[in-house]
């Protein structure tokens, strides 16, 4: 799954990354499908991001999190990523 990820941000966003450790899992059921959505901590080895494979992307304070519409297993990430933020300074 790593490889996959490191993978992916570079094809989506040009910019090589190496996953240090997964974070958190969240599983959530959708009335045709269901889906688990990981969280990994990574570092940024070469790049900056942009806009390949989307429209659109904003850096934003994890505290702002909450106002921004997001599906329901993301918005059951956003405490984590907060609690993250504080224990990290």
């Amino acid at each position: 799954m790593e490889a996959c990820l490191e993978r992916e941000i570079l094809e989506e966003l040009g910019v090589r990354v190496k996953v240090n450790e997964h974070l958190l899992q969240v599983d959530h059921e959708y009335d045709e499908k269901s889906i688990s959505l990981h969280l990994f901590h990574c570092s940024r080895l070469v790049g900056e991001p942009q806009t390949i494979g989307c429209d659109a992307m904003e850096w934003v304070n994890p505290q702002d999190l909450d106002l921004y519409e997001l599906p329901p297993p993301d918005i059951r990430i956003i405490p984590f990523i907060k609690s993250l933020t504080e224990t990290m300074g």
